[in-house]
């Protein structure tokens, strides 16, 4: 027969369990809601102290903009989840998000990764194949391909940024120089820029393929400038999915992916959250009627 004192621990547990139940819509409901079965896609650069140029912020800076997505809601998925869902293969969480660098500099490794790490979450970094080992002599330090392999085993992923194309050049007698992913140089015919382009994107698959192991082919363009020779030429190199630099949401089933960039000096967290609830669902319906 029970005795006084375990039917007080009875009662007590009992009541307990009560709570939880009657807590748990509370803390639903304080997760806000944002957007549904869709993702909004981040890009950064690098990551300095001093930040000199428009895409540089400082690892503070960076760092509060991952504790900011954490108190408002938001979920980090990662680049294989994101390829499944535009597949349609998955499902994403509600307020999905998608954290992108492009460049492939060391500062991922040496400042972001571990900011990323202390929030279990993961990133994608769209490297300049090229440079990895070999960067061009007036270029800030780039990550090695050893550094790469082991933030792989962390769960970070990385893409291609183009192998060598990566810069820009002269298209016209007047010296104009443009993103090289934009067409014809000066002196190159149409068939040429298809060519050289195609060449490059195969060349850059070949290489993360061999060095990270099979994966899926994508790419970010350099400068966010692209044009339909390069579209064509990277579906012919085997492009999955093109990054680009318009800034928007990304839906099921794109081949062109919006992204917000989150990486220049003056995007504070409260910048950035602005910039973000822009896509909210309820403020868009809102805006509409």
């Amino acid at each position: 027969m029970m005795g006084l004192k375990g039917r007080r621990h009875l009662i007590f547990a009992a009541g307990f369990m009560i709570c939880l139940l009657l807590m748990k819509p509370a803390f639903a409901s304080a997760i806000p809601f944002h957007f549904k079965d869709k993702v909004l896609v981040l890009t950064y650069h690098h990551l300095d102290t001093h930040p000199k140029t428009s895409a540089v912020i400082t690892p503070s800076r960076f760092e509060s903009h991952m504790k900011a997505l954490h108190d408002a809601g938001y979920t980090i998925i990662s680049m294989p989840h994101f390829i499944s869902y535009m597949k349609n293969e998955q499902n994403v969480p509600e307020n999905a998000v998608l954290i992108t660098f492009d460049d492939g500099y060391e500062s991922f490794y040496k400042k972001a990764c571990p900011i990323l790490n202390k929030y279990r979450y993961t990133a994608t970094n769209f490297l300049v194949v090229s440079y990895i080992e070999n960067p061009p002599p007036d270029a800030l330090p780039h990550m090695s391909w050893k550094q790469i392999k082991e933030l792989q085993t962390q769960g970070m992923s990385f893409y291609s940024h183009t192998y060598n194309q990566h810069y820009k050049d002269v298209v016209d007698e007047k010296g104009t120089k443009k993103p090289v992913l934009l067409g014809p140089l000066l002196y190159e015919t149409k068939t040429e820029a298809h060519k050289r382009i195609r060449d490059d994107l195969m060349l850059a698959d070949v290489e993360l393929q061999t060095l990270l192991g099979k994966q899926p082919n994508l790419l970010a363009f350099p400068y966010g400038a692209y044009s339909p020779l390069a579209i064509q030429a990277g579906k012919e190199a085997g492009i999955e999915l093109f990054f680009t630099t318009e800034e928007g949401i990304a839906g099921r089933g794109q081949e062109l992916i919006k992204r917000v960039n989150a990486g220049s000096p003056e995007i504070t967290t409260q910048v950035l959250l602005k910039k973000m609830k822009r896509y909210d669902e309820k403020q868009t319906m809102q805006e509409q009627k």
